[in-house]
């Protein structure tokens, strides 16, 4: 009677086990989001200090450090490349709660022929990223990433201009399967016009809640 007792249970057990890693599988497998808009007419102003926003960051005041918010997450991360160097660009960039400046308008920007690589945390909260890049004398090409593979990749390489500079803005709206995961954006030239050489062209990022 005893060990019919206890075969019941461990039976009752194992069912168990096997629905939880059911749902945790079912709750991994969870389709992501993977949604850009491409804008060939930027603005000719932003402002980054916007109520509610997650994070906001800008490049090409230096080419050692990014003006940032003071009071937002720091959720936007980004590598920059030895290459890289200042410039100017299309849009001014206006804040008022910078960290290294308490408010400022620029329209400075980083440029590099080898690129640029940005992350941004990803779960199933739908975010939108806003990022303001350009490409000089040659084609600027982008590929976004879900760290989870919850959604396919987005990949772009029709930003180009032979004779000079050309700016745009991606809006890329996500969200992830699974908690805890990273957005991945690579901006690169892959493509140069004339004997200057092309490079792509970093200006500014931020992020928000996704709109509903």
């Amino acid at each position: 009677m005893y060990r019919r007792i206890m075969c019941c249970i461990l039976a009752v057990l194992f069912l168990v086990a096997q629905g939880a890693v059911g749902y945790g599988q079912q709750m991994s497998s969870r389709r992501g989001l993977l949604d850009v808009v491409r804008d060939d007419s930027p603005p000719r102003r932003v402002v980054l200090t916007q109520p509610g926003r997650i994070d906001w960051i800008h490049w090409g005041t230096t080419t050692e450090t990014a003006r940032r918010s003071s009071t937002r997450s720091g959720a936007i991360r980004a590598s920059l490349p030895t290459d890289r160097r200042t410039g100017s660009g299309l849009t001014a960039f206006v804040w008022s709660d910078g960290k290294a400046a308490a408010s400022s308008s620029t329209t400075s920007c980083l440029h590099s022929p080898s690129g640029f690589r940005l992350t941004a945390p990803a779960d199933a909260v739908a975010r939108t990223l806003t990022l303001y890049v350009g490409a000089d004398h040659g084609e600027g090409a982008i590929t976004a990433h879900l760290s989870d593979g919850s959604a396919p990749d987005y990949t772009d390489i029709s930003l180009t201009n032979k004779e000079g500079a050309i700016y745009g803005v991606y809006r890329l709206t996500y969200r992830t399967g699974a908690p805890k995961q990273t957005l991945t954006i690579e901006w690169k030239s892959t493509g140069a016009y004339g004997s200057s050489g092309a490079s792509v062209v970093l200006q500014a990022a931020t992020l928000d809640r996704a709109a509903r």
